[in-house]
């Protein structure tokens, strides 16, 4: 299970060590050197990568955003590493953000990008990026993960104080008709995950 990691090691992106004079052949040499260990392409951390996977994530996120040309608002898996939510067997590969339309979904090998209505109210800002409100990060988990994976970030929340019961009500009713709303709704409630690939029930209630 991924939780809430201790503070990042430093991040070295190649475009500023371009910057202050340091050429490709350089960089390379330090990573042979095990000096810098390569994170993402154009990204470096000092000696190894973080074990934890979680840290390492944080890195691949501030990474990986620094490199969009668009911007965009961390979600799914990837808020959740922000704010602090244990996951549960859940891959942290690729980086997830969320564009408003009129954006185009995409996917590679380090970003996802979703397409979706976001409030203002539902995005705030963690380390200086900005992030999905922890409502809209567990709701967007329980439209997208498996029921299990899903009940653990919700429980979790919800436990920490990061959202409330009126407030998941109410952005659950808002989602109601999206992709994923009715998986959602059964994480909330107990009840059995209309997904193909889960047939289970929660534990117990979360409080919807």
């Amino acid at each position: 299970m991924t939780t809430n990691p201790e503070p990042t090691v430093p991040l070295r992106l190649r475009r500023e060590a371009v910057r202050d004079g340091w050429s490709d052949d350089e960089l390379a040499r330090l990573v042979r050197a095990g000096e810098l260990a390569r994170l993402r392409r154009g990204a470096y951390v000092d000696g190894f990568l973080p074990a934890d996977p979680a840290e390492r994530h944080r890195l691949l996120i501030r990474a990986t955003l620094a490199g969009l040309r668009r911007s965009a608002v961390v979600s799914h898996q990837s808020a959740a590493v922000l704010h602090g939510l244990p996951l549960w067997d859940v891959a942290l590969d690729r980086v997830h953000v969320t564009r408003r339309p009129p954006a185009w979904t995409d996917s590679g090998t380090v970003l996802r990008c979703h397409v979706a209505q976001l409030h203002d109210d539902e995005i705030e800002e963690i380390d200086d990026l900005p992030v999905t409100s922890a409502t809209r990060t567990a709701l967007d988990l329980a439209r997208s993960l498996p029921h299990e994976a899903a009940v653990v970030a919700l429980d979790a929340a919800l436990h920490q104080g990061l959202l409330g019961h009126d407030e998941l009500r109410e952005r659950l009713f808002d989602l109601a008709g999206t992709p994923g709303s009715r998986a959602a709704g059964c994480c909330c409630t107990g009840g059995a995950c209309p997904r193909r690939r889960c047939s289970t029930r929660s534990a117990a209630p979360v409080g919807c």
